[in-house]
């Protein structure tokens, strides 16, 4: 008998914690309080909060603090609101606005030059990419995370970041990058005492092992996680080890061991109500029985998962359990019954196939849409930028004509005060604000390729500066000049 295991792998790619309410509600109440900024802050942060419990309340939050912060040009906050509107649109599995919303943050945070942000941008970017199976780009953005994060010493983040890179290595069949990633990010998880953190990490390392066909390690790091959720009373990864453990003893042919497993699966799975995952425990626990050739008890079960697969329409359960239900009628000799659900089987393995090429074209047409719309938005950006880049010349020329002008006129009256027999204290005054004037307009225009040449050394630009005082100084001398020939036209007066 063919025995087919899934062994599922946790991915979590945000990190979603439980909220407190009380927690919610203090912000809550501090949001009628506070103002502007303050304001602004709240709402985003209210708007992180709700991600995990409520998302249309996330939704609502997003969109008050980025039409809050953009009335007040708070750039922080701005960016901090597209990223929730990103995520929003993440979990929603609208990658389109979800990308387009993340990216503007991205470009908006680099404008800020706002590290922690760019960082947060682009590992929830890479998450998008990730979800769209385009592993080359996750990796990228994931890399750009994690340098920036690094360079914050942002542990928490880092740990993440780690995570999500062997992720994304598991996926692409490199089990040895995928365990080096999970097993750097298992280290700063224990440093940091964050227990969900290291349950996660551990199956992820047992799922790497087991797909190697290392079973005895990946068995010890599956109750390495089942210890520490029993350890911390955290029975949220318990079924995902069990039926993980249940999968490789199944493998091994140890059907005894396999169905202890699976039933604690299904257990916490009725408990919790988790439909999905006990229409797969259910598959599981029937497969089992019938390795352990008790048939009835295994098509008792079988057709349990068969009818609940059905009613959530999970359709690869279902065809798995068909297969299954085919193959026991068939050695039961029951082939009427066999084929029967033999033509279940290839009716809903061909649907599959179809929803897999209608998915595929979905999402190339999909990722042609988003490209589409962020080249869009990248050309709106540029063109938003050359005419603010166009006005700023245009203020700037006008002012350069401008103090060019007073210069003109300063050096004319200058020039011109011994043929209205000025004073020689005001003549040198005049000559001292027009030579300083001077030094500094030529500084002004200079600014940009100085620093360039200094490389913003001071000593270099100051030297630089003092090189500028003395191309200056014969003017200088000139000025002295007159001076003296004014103070003599003053003393014979």
């Amino acid at each position: 008998m063919s025995v087919r295991t899934r062994i599922t792998i946790i991915f979590l790619l945000l990190s979603n914690c439980i909220i407190a309410q009380p927690f919610l509600d203090s912000l809550k109440n501090l949001l009628p309080k506070s103002v502007d900024s303050a304001k602004a802050r709240i709402l985003n942060d209210l708007s992180a909060k709700y991600r995990a419990v409520d998302l249309e309340m996330s939704l609502k939050y997003a969109e008050e603090g980025l039409s809050l912060s953009s009335s007040l040009n708070l750039n922080k906050q701005i960016v901090r609101a597209k990223i929730n509107l990103g995520l929003y649109y993440y979990l929603k599995a609208k990658y389109a606005p979800a990308l387009l919303q993340l990216s503007s943050a991205l470009t908006l945070a680099n404008q800020i030059s706002d590290s922690a942000l760019i960082g947060n941008a682009n590992n929830n970017i890479g998450a998008v990419y990730f979800n769209l199976s385009e592993y080359s780009k996750a990796l990228d953005y994931y890399l750009t995370a994690l340098k920036i994060r690094e360079a914050l010493s942002d542990t928490l983040n880092i740990a993440a970041s780690l995570n999500n890179l062997g992720n994304v290595y598991t996926m692409t069949e490199s089990y040895n990058s995928a365990l080096e990633y999970y097993n750097k990010s298992l280290s700063f998880k224990r440093m940091l005492k964050d227990i969900n953190g290291e349950i996660q990490t551990v199956v992820n390392l047992g799922s790497v092992y087991k797909n190697m066909n290392d079973y005895t390690t990946a068995l010890s790091n599956f109750e390495t996680a089942k210890k520490l959720c029993e350890k911390y009373n955290n029975p949220i990864f318990l079924s995902a080890i069990y039926t993980n453990m249940g999968g490789i003893y199944s493998a091994q042919l140890n059907y005894k061991k396999a169905l202890r497993y699976h039933l604690l699966a299904k257990n916490i799975n009725e408990e919790n109500e988790d439909m999905s995952a006990l229409a797969v425990s259910l598959y599981n626990v029937g497969d089992t029985y019938t390795g352990l050739k008790q048939c009835p008890k295994g098509i008792s079960y079988l057709k349990q998962a068969f009818d609940l697969a059905g009613q959530i329409d999970a359709l690869e359960v279902k065809k798995n359990v068909s297969y299954s239900l085919s193959e026991v009628y068939a050695k039961l000799g029951d082939y009427k019954s066999a084929f029967e659900y033999q033509r279940k089987y290839s009716a809903l393995r061909d649907s599959l196939v179809d929803a897999t090429k209608a998915s595929e074209i979905g999402k190339l047409a999909e990722r042609y849409q988003i490209e589409k719309t962020l080249e869009m938005q990248k050309r709106a950006d540029e063109e938003s930028n050359r005419i603010k880049q166009a006005v700023e010349k245009r203020r700037n020329n006008i002012q350069y004509l401008m103090i060019s002008i007073v210069l003109i006129v300063l050096f004319i009256l200058l020039f011109l005060s011994g043929k209205y027999q000025l004073q020689s204290k005001y003549i040198e005054m005049l000559s001292f604000i027009s030579l300083l004037l001077l030094f500094e307009f030529i500084n002004v225009l200079l600014d940009p390729y100085t620093d360039a040449l200094a490389k913003s050394v001071p000593v270099l630009k100051l030297g630089i500066n003092a090189g500028i005082a003395l191309l200056l100084s014969p003017l200088d001398i000139l000025f002295e000049k007159l001076i003296q020939k004014y103070n003599k036209f003053d003393e014979e007066k």
